[in-house]
């Protein structure tokens, strides 16, 4: 898993105690953190999706293509996070190149954890990887940031199809 360690030594930290609520699903999502210390539990619709730690991110899809959080983050343990917001987002991208490969990395491993390609069984393996049994998609939606582009493609049924992040 790819780890952002750039934020070790930031000074706007803030703490949570283990089984505080640090953001809830369908909040707006104005601001991205970064894991400095302890474990964060993220979950959807009340299921447990993840469980993240130092130097990774929550709350960056929201953050990103600025719609409600996807999900609900609760320290797992004692936790300090760095908040980013738009405009140290935007200073980071300018200032400091490696931080957006890192994100883009982190995204990149966090869609790859979504893909049915290597959990599916041998069968339905070879459906997803044959174009011609690939579902229609719908129109792309394209959320702009600065100079960076969330993409997505949904199916359908409403599902996730595709995602990718380009930065400009």
């Amino acid at each position: 898993m790819s780890k952002i360690m750039l934020f070790r030594r930031a000074q706007n930290r803030r703490s949570f105690t283990a089984g505080t609520t640090i953001f809830t699903q369908g909040e707006p999502g104005d601001v991205m953190y970064v894991i400095t210390a302890g474990q964060v539990d993220i979950f959807v619709d009340g299921e447990h999706l993840a469980t993240r730690a130092e130097g990774e991110t929550i709350g960056e899809m929201g953050f990103l293509d600025g719609r409600p959080r996807s999900a609900t983050a609760v320290a797992r343990t004692a936790c300090t996070l760095v908040p980013i917001d738009q405009r140290n987002f935007q200073f980071l991208l300018d200032h400091t190149p490696h931080f957006a490969a890192q994100v883009l990395r982190l995204l990149a491993e966090r869609l790859r954890e979504q893909l049915p390609v290597g959990n599916a069984a041998p069968d339905q393996a070879d459906a997803v990887q044959d174009p011609s049994a690939a579902p229609e998609l719908d129109k792309p939606s394209i959320g702009l940031h600065s100079t960076l582009i969330a993409h997505s493609f949904t199916h359908p049924d409403g599902g996730l199809a595709a995602q990718w992040v380009t930065i400009l």
